[in-house]
């Protein structure tokens, strides 16, 4: 099965993308919740997953930097302090590729978003939906 590195929490993405302004997040604690719907011949039952973060002042400074999805390549990007989309197509080493797209609000102490892959994998299509929010709990 074709397996490419999802983000499980929000505020991930990939080096390329390079914020123009500092973040609309607060720094604190985050609690982040996505859930993942995967429709095609080998569909699977939602996946939710809820974790925590610790942002800080330095994280925002820095702009956040994302994570790299081994494979993938960002092919459009627009990026200012309250809204970051993007899309990506991924290869994987077993024959399939991925197309994703990725649209996320910042909004001080809360964030939303959703992203959308379509698979072609050795066994079929899939298609991959996640929806993502996110709240600041607390301090750090």
């Amino acid at each position: 099965m074709m397996r490419f590195a999802l983000p499980a929490a929000i505020l991930i993405a990939l080096p390329a993308l390079a914020w123009a302004d500092r973040p609309n997040v607060e720094p604190g604690l985050w609690e982040h919740t996505s859930t993942t719907t995967m429709e095609g011949e080998y569909a699977m039952p939602d996946h939710i997953e809820t974790t925590q973060e610790c942002i800080t002042e330095e994280d925002l400074d820095e702009g956040i930097q994302l994570h790299d999805a081994e494979g993938c390549e960002v092919i459009d990007q627009s990026i200012s302090s309250d809204e970051v989309t993007y899309r990506l197509q991924c290869a994987d080493p077993q024959g399939g590729t991925m197309e994703m797209d990725m649209h996320m609000r910042m909004m001080g102490d809360r964030m939303e978003g959703e992203m959308t892959g379509d698979f072609e994998t050795p066994m079929g299509e899939m298609k991959m939906r996640m929806e993502i929010v996110g709240e600041r709990i607390g301090d750090c």
